[in-house]
């Protein structure tokens, strides 16, 4: 498969689990909302939206402009992606219906101390 071939497959698979993943948040969203939950440092939120957006753009300009050579680091930076992906799951899972891409507290509620967070 070419490079640009690989980057369109994988920029698909991304905007696929992006979508998923947006549509799980306004639901949780809504759900959260309508419980009483306020929002947490929603200052931050453009700037976490943003870098999301840039780096696939990123991505597909290096690519395209020849400069992306994977080398022999590339099992390094796929497995760094792969590890990234699961603690990203396992968060979602640990959170269950309180996860969205917001920081949402419903009033009287504790922490999650369960998945990933058992170490926080």
């Amino acid at each position: 498969m070419s490079a640009t071939g690989g980057l369109a497959l994988f920029l698909a698979a991304l905007a696929a689990q992006r979508g998923i993943e947006l549509a799980i948040s306004a639901r949780n969203t809504r759900a959260l909302r309508a419980r009483g939950a306020t929002e947490r440092g929603a200052g931050h939120y453009r700037w976490i939206v943003l870098l999301h957006v840039l780096w696939p753009l990123a991505l597909a300009a290096e690519v395209l402009a020849g400069h992306a050579h994977p080398g022999r680091a590339w099992p390094l930076w796929l497995g760094l992606l792969l590890a990234a992906q699961a603690l990203r799951l396992a968060a979602m899972r640990a959170l269950g219906p309180l996860w969205t891409t917001r920081v949402l507290v419903v009033p009287g509620t504790r922490p999650v101390a369960t998945g990933p967070f058992r170490w926080l």
